[in-house]
């Protein structure tokens, strides 16, 4: 019984002096701010799959079989300027400038990640996308740096691919000249 008494004075005196300080609760604090900035973070693992692909799954949609070398050609240009201005488009809205780094990389990744998916489902308005069915897209998703290379070959995609590796990481030191007005139509 004296044990308890002794171990429940010093708890509450403990708590009492520095309730603040309790190792539990700066721990969960911690915690809790590094579970926000993983999920900002990873946010941008889509983003930049969706902005660069999606140009591309949209123009196979329009094009269909009649998909000739001048669309490659556009879809070289296109796909690394659409990622490189909605990735400065949102951070110019939500980032300070230290913060960039690591957002465009996880871009590039997301990039490469949602190729075999994206160029999959490109493929579908040519007529042949989805033949291997889901298992492929599984399995070229988790052997994603081969496959969206060798995929970005035949779907005519590979120099953007390339252009987007080369600059997105340089992408976040370059300064921006967009006004307000043109963010906020």
């Amino acid at each position: 019984m004296i044990e308890n008494w002794d171990f429940m004075t010093v708890s509450q005196t403990w708590n009492n002096t520095c309730g603040k300080c309790r190792p539990g609760r700066k721990n969960r604090q911690e915690t809790t701010v590094n579970q926000e900035r993983i999920s900002k973070a990873l946010k941008y693992l889509p983003l930049g799959g969706f902005s660069f692909w999606a140009p591309s799954v949209f123009l196979h949609w329009l094009r269909g079989v009649k998909f000739y070398r001048l669309d490659v050609l556009g879809l070289t240009v296109l796909l690394p300027i659409t990622t490189a201005m909605v990735l400065a488009t949102v951070w110019k809205r939500r980032l300070r400038t230290e913060n960039r780094l690591p957002a465009a990389l996880l871009a590039l990744l997301g990039i490469w990640l949602f190729g075999p998916l994206m160029m999959s489902v490109g493929w579908t308005f040519g007529g042949g996308g989805m033949s291997g069915g889901w298992r492929f897209v599984l399995l070229g998703t988790c052997l994603f740096p081969v496959f969206t290379f060798i995929m970005s070959t035949y779907d005519g995609t590979l120099g953007a691919l390339l252009l987007a590796t080369a600059f997105l990481p340089f992408l976040p030191k370059l300064r921006f000249k967009m006004s307000d007005a043109t963010l906020r139509n």
